[in-house]
C-alpha cells in the first residue's frame, strides 16, 4: 500500500521507532488528550496486534474505518468502495491484504473467522486493500468492534489531521508537552515518517549494492584477464600488422574496441537475464511465497545511466592491456612460437 494511503495523516505518534511496540502503549486517556488539543482536526487511534487464524497468525489493525474511508479515496484494491465503507464502519465486514486474500483464497463476501480473547468473531470480507505490513496477512476491522471481543482500550499508533493552517513543528512541540513524564512518543510528520521508509528501503538493500560492486570489480578483473591471453595468444598476429606498416594507434583501437565490444554483448546479456530474473522474483515468486502481487517496472533510465558506466570501466581495464600490446618489439613478435 502507498505511503499516502496507509498513513495519510499530518502527524503519526508511535509508542516505539519502530512504530509498534509490544510492551508500551498508549491509554485511551493519553488519546483522547491529544486528540483535544486545540489545532487537531481529526484523530484516527490504531491498535496493532496478532491473531491466530487456522495454522497462521494474522496481524489485526484496528482504527476509524470511517475516517480511514473518508481520508483514502481509491482505497480498495477489490469490492465496492461505498458498501465496505458502511458496512466495515458498522463493524459488519473486514477489510483484508491482497496477500490474505492471495495466500487463503478468501475473497469478496466469503466469511472469515477470527479466534478473539471474547469468543469467535466471523464477519464477511468487504474489500481487499494492497497493503504489504507483513507477509501472512492483515485484518482491518473498526476500533470499537476490536474493542467489544478484545477488550482492549490502548493503542500503539496516533493518527492526527491538523486544522489548515498549523505549523507541523510547532504542534509537535504540544504534543511533547501534553504527554511529558508519562511515556516515550515517537512524533513524526508525514514527511519525516517518509523519510523513514525510505531508510529503511535504502538499508535492506545496502547489502544488494555491496553485491553489485563486488560483482562489477570482478567482472573488471576478469575482462583484464581475458585481454591479456587475448594479447599474449596474438603477439604474432600483431607483429605481422606492424610489420605491415600498421600504427600504434590501430593496434590500440583493436584492444579497446575488442574490450567494448565485450561489454556490450555482456550489458545486453545481463538486463536479458536480469529482465526475467526479476520477473519471476516480482510476479511468482512473491506472490507464492508472500501472496504479494507487486507491479514489475523495467528501470529503463537505471539501464540508460549504466551503459556510459559500463563502457568506461571496460576501456579502463583495456587500456593497461592496450599499452602492453604497444611495447611489443615487432621481432620477438614475430619469431613468436
Amino acid at each position: 500500500m502507498p505511503t499516502e494511503t496507509c498513513v495519510n495523516a499530518d502527524l503519526m505518534i508511535a509508542t516505539s521507532d519502530q512504530l509498534r511496540s509490544r510492551t508500551y502503549h498508549f491509554s485511551e486517556d493519553q488519546e483522547r488528550r491529544v486528540s483535544a488539543l486545540p489545532g487537531v482536526k481529526d484523530s484516527d487511534g490504531m491498535r496493532v496486534t496478532a491473531v491466530k487464524h487456522i495454522n497462521e497468525e494474522l496481524m489485526v489493525i484496528a482504527r476509524d474505518m470511517n475516517l480511514w474511508f473518508s481520508n483514502s479515496p481509491g482505497l480498495l484494491e477489490e469490492g465496492d468502495t461505498q458498501k465496505a465503507h458502511e458496512q466495515s464502519m458498522r463493524g459488519e465486514g473486514f477489510v483484508i491484504s491482497q496477500n490474505q486474500s492471495l495466500q487463503s483464497g478468501v475473497g469478496i463476501g466469503d466469511q472469515l473467522r477470527l479466534e478473539t480473547p471474547g469468543g469467535p468473531l466471523t464477519r464477511p470480507v468487504v474489500g481487499i486493500v494492497e497493503f504489504y505490513y507483513v507477509e501472512k496477512g492483515t485484518v482491518f476491522m473498526d476500533r470499537k468492534l476490536y474493542q467489544e471481543y478484545w477488550r482492549d482500550n490502548s493503542v500503539d499508533l496516533i493518527l492526527l489531521n491538523l486544522e489548515p493552517g498549523v505549523d507541523r513543528a510547532s504542534f509537535k512541540r504540544e504534543i511533547n508537552r501534553a504527554m511529558a513524564s508519562e511515556q516515550r512518543a515517537f512524533i513524526y510528520t508525514s514527511e519525516e515518517y517518509k523519510q523513514w521508509s525510505g531508510r529503511l528501503t535504502d538499508q535492506f538493500f545496502t547489502l544488494t549494492y555491496l553485491e553489485m560492486l563486488i560483482a562489477i570489480f570482478v567482472a573488471t578483473m576478469g575482462l583484464m584477464n581475458m585481454l591479456v591471453v587475448s594479447v599474449s595468444d596474438r603477439q604474432r598476429e600483431l607483429g605481422i600488422l606492424r610489420a605491415l606498416g600498421g600504427l600504434r594507434s590501430q593496434v590500440r583501437k583493436i584492444v579497446l574496441l575488442e574490450a567494448a565490444t565485450i561489454s556490450l554483448v555482456g550489458f545486453g546479456t545481463g538486463v536479458i537475464a536480469g529482465l526475467f530474473n526479476a520477473y519471476f522474483l516480482v510476479r511468482t515468486a512473491a506472490r507464492i511465497i508472500a501472496g504479494f502481487s507487486l507491479r514489475f517496472q523495467f528501470p529503463l533510465t537505471v539501464v540508460l545511466a549504466t551503459l556510459p558506466v559500463v563502457l568506461v570501466v571496460a576501456l579502463l581495464a583495456a587500456w593497461w592491456t592496450a599499452q602492453r600490446a604497444l611495447r611489443l618489439r615487432v621481432v620477438e613478435a614475430i619469431g613468436y612460437e
